[in-house]
């Protein structure tokens, strides 16, 4: 069962409150997390979701400053693409990240757009998919 570590925040996300989204934050508080959710505590973090790879590349900093191996005691998750992080994947240190296909975002705002000034309706939203890394 997949359960949120801090059964008091019922949105179930930690929120960078000075809205860095930076890898120095992110370190920070996952250095913080790793303190009071451990093995020793009985109650460890299994899995880290980041919102950009810099921020899991933050993460990762203060997980390996922990001891613990990702993909073995967790798993770590990006998003961006970066080289470094693709890289960190294909050695094995970390879980996944995903593409934020900017061009097909760029294609699917056009679409709208066109959509709008032909006459038709605006939808409630667009969807452009994250595009695979291979």
């Amino acid at each position: 069962e997949l359960v949120y570590f801090d059964a008091a925040n019922t949105d179930c996300y930690q929120v960078d409150q000075q809205g860095a989204w930076s890898a120095a934050a992110a370190q920070d508080y996952m250095k913080t997390n790793l303190s009071q959710f451990n093995e020793e505590n009985g109650n460890m973090i299994e899995l880290v979701i980041c919102n950009n790879d810099g921020m899991a590349l933050g993460a990762k900093a203060a997980i390996d400053a922990a001891g613990l191996v990702v993909g073995e005691d967790l798993y770590l998750l990006g998003v961006d693409a970066l080289p470094e992080v693709v890289e960190l994947i294909k050695e094995g240190k970390m879980t996944g990240t995903v593409l934020n296909d900017h061009i097909a975002q760029s294609h699917a705002a056009v679409d709208a757009a066109v959509d709008v000034l032909a006459g038709g309706e605006m939808q409630n939203y667009y969807w452009a998919n994250y595009a695979k890394i291979k």
